[in-house]
């Protein structure tokens, strides 16, 4: 018997999580999920990239890989995707030296 999954429900719950705790990693990658199985690739990339921003370590995580999976199967241009992961790496690597800098200084 086929599973049903209230993925409008889930999202507007994950959405009200993030409104409540903006630095909630989890809750953007389990947005970014639930974006990619209703079909939204873009918001789903941008979630999983925050995700990442807020805590890099869930890159390591099997959750990220379903993440990426769902999203390359629901058609998403992957070179975009690339792209977007290539300027918010450039990005967090940025913040990153700057707060090196600062303590250096």
């Amino acid at each position: 018997m086929r599973q049903l999954h209230d993925y409008s429900g889930s999202l507007e719950n994950l959405s009200r999580a993030i409104e409540i705790k903006p630095d909630f990693a989890q809750a953007y990658l389990d947005r970014s999920i639930t974006k990619s199985k209703l079909g939204d690739n873009d918001g789903a990339v941008l979630d999983l990239l925050k995700a990442i921003e807020l805590e890099p370590g869930l890159a390591d995580s099997d959750e990220f890989t379903e993440a990426l999976r769902g999203i390359r199967h629901h058609g998403f241009a992957f070179d975009r995707y690339i792209q977007m992961f290539e300027y918010y790496v450039e990005k967090l690597d940025t913040a990153y030296l700057k707060g090196i800098e600062g303590e250096i200084r």
